[in-house]
């Protein structure tokens, strides 16, 4: 099993000079994209003699449809298209290792009470009127999803809402991350 969890989020408005948005896209991708391919790559081999494993790819709610205010804000572009292309490896490995019995899923989570969220805030607190949800709650939403046996789906874990597994969808909706 590899879960990747490695994000590097920072803001990065339209505006910047093209410098600040190269070097911008270097430590945002280097972090969010080129770990995850780096780390996946060395697992697969590992995974196929096997034939069986499970990739998790943490990923954020960004890339699915907004419930709430504050989602995919213009300021975070360089973020945004990182998960956007985390979708692309999700379904693509999904598809290439099927016949591996490898299963390969993302799990679009909301506002989470981590390092990186009360990195966010002045005072590293977490505002209280702010939904959150645990690390150990998402932990477990993603075991479930491993046990579940499924793949090529981006789930979404809503803050403020109950992490439930819904019913597989269409395979045209399993990466859009329409099913909730």
């Amino acid at each position: 099993m590899l879960i990747n969890n490695a994000a590097h989020w920072m803001r990065t408005p339209v505006t910047s000079s093209w410098t600040t948005a190269l070097e911008d896209w270097d430590a945002i991708m280097e972090v969010n994209l080129k770990g995850l391919l780096m780390l996946s790559r060395s697992v697969i081999p590992h995974m196929r003699a096997q034939q069986a494993g499970n990739i998790l790819n943490l990923s954020t709610y960004y890339v699915l449809p907004a419930h709430s205010r504050g989602t995919n804000p213009p300021d975070t572009d360089l973020y945004n298209a990182s998960k956007w292309a985390l979708n692309g490896f999700t379904d693509a490995w999904a598809k290439g290792l099927k016949k591996d019995n490898i299963c390969v899923n993302g799990l679009c989570m909301g506002a989470t009470d981590t390092a990186m969220l009360r990195g966010l805030f002045a005072d590293g607190k977490l505002p209280p009127s702010l939904p959150v949800m645990t690390a150990q709650a998402i932990a477990d939403f993603g075991i479930e999803i491993i046990e579940n046996g499924r793949s090529g789906e981006n789930v979404g874990a809503w803050a403020g809402e109950p992490l439930v597994l819904p019913s597989p969808g269409p395979d045209h909706e399993r990466i859009t991350g329409t099913i909730r």
